[in-house]
């Protein structure tokens, strides 16, 4: 009786526990207030078919109590089982994939994990191995199916110089940068080397269709999946560069002589000193560079309008 009623309360908490993440999910709202958590939920890991996550966890504890109420106790140990080899693969993409673990996520895991376990009639159960091990592969295939057909056409850097601008696709600053950064950077055997970062929760779908579009021949939702490991990472590589509110675009600038510059926003006299750098040009020789410039951007509130 004692461990019917524990199993009761687990269930009961799993569907609060989901229920709360699912609706913050919804509305755009991190579960566990970190970053880490941000990403694995805004990732196309976060929901299926349009519904978040913790939404279908809700729907599986709701049916899981359903089999405990009417002592359906064969069911609640299968459907339990495959609920646990889903949570398991979900972990192991955070981990792994997305290298992003969120709190909430790893809460229901070892709840479910615990439901899972007084569920058992003895230690060793070939056939809940089995469920575990078949829901882990399903979904495998399901995000992972092979339909990604890579670019043929590689890019090999031909210049000591380059130039990365970390820039977002709905960003008018960005697309002037790097119109006039082209023209710059062929002048000077420059490679210019363009890092998509989206700004807003609206800006990540056509940023992730702008990365992945340059990297696979057809857009598809698995091509996409790996477009993503590259926003993390411009993510990640942004973060050293600017540590504060994120304001697009940011430049970097590497040259032999000159080392690393960085260049906030863009303007005219960001153009010059961008000119300066590569082309050593003798209009702006006597240009005043010391200190930071900061010319006009992008910020999350502030991009497009």
């Amino acid at each position: 009786m004692l461990k019917r009623n524990i199993l009761t309360i687990l269930l009961v908490t799993g569907i609060c526990l989901s229920a709360i993440t699912g609706l913050q999910n919804i509305t755009q709202n991190s579960a566990c207030g970190t970053q880490s958590c941000k990403i694995v939920h805004l990732s196309s890991f976060g929901s299926v078919i349009g519904i978040p996550l913790a939404l279908w966890g809700m729907l599986g504890m709701i049916i899981a109590i359903i089999f405990h109420t009417y002592g359906k106790t064969r069911l609640l140990r299968y459907s339990l089982s495959a609920m646990l080899g889903c949570e398991i693969y979900f972990t192991f993409i955070q981990i792994y994939f997305i290298q992003a673990i969120c709190f909430s996520c790893l809460a229901f895991f070892v709840l479910l994990c615990l439901c899972a376990v007084l569920t058992l009639n003895k230690p060793l159960d070939f056939k809940i191995f089995t469920t575990v091990s078949l829901s882990f592969l399903s979904l495998h295939f399901f995000f992972f199916f092979p339909n990604i057909e890579p670019r043929a056409e590689l890019i090999q850097p031909s210049a000591n110089n380059m130039v990365e601008i970390f820039s977002s696709v709905s960003c008018p600053h960005c697309e002037e940068a790097i119109a006039q950064l082209k023209n710059i950077c062929s002048l000077s055997n420059t490679d210019l080397v363009i890092r998509p970062v989206p700004l807003s929760n609206k800006d990540y779908q056509p940023t992730l269709d702008y990365v992945c579009n340059h990297f696979f021949k057809t857009n598809t939702e698995q091509a996409q999946k790996f477009a993503e490991k590259v926003i993390w990472k411009n993510r990640q590589d942004l973060r050293k560069f600017d540590t504060g509110e994120t304001e697009l675009p940011l430049i970097v600038v590497n040259t032999p002589h000159n080392g690393r510059t960085i260049l906030k926003g863009w303007n005219e006299q960001l153009q010059r000193k961008a000119r300066h750098l590569l082309l050593a040009d003798t209009n702006t020789i006597g240009f005043d560079f010391t200190g930071n410039l900061t010319g006009a951007g992008c910020a999350s509130q502030t991009c497009g309008h």
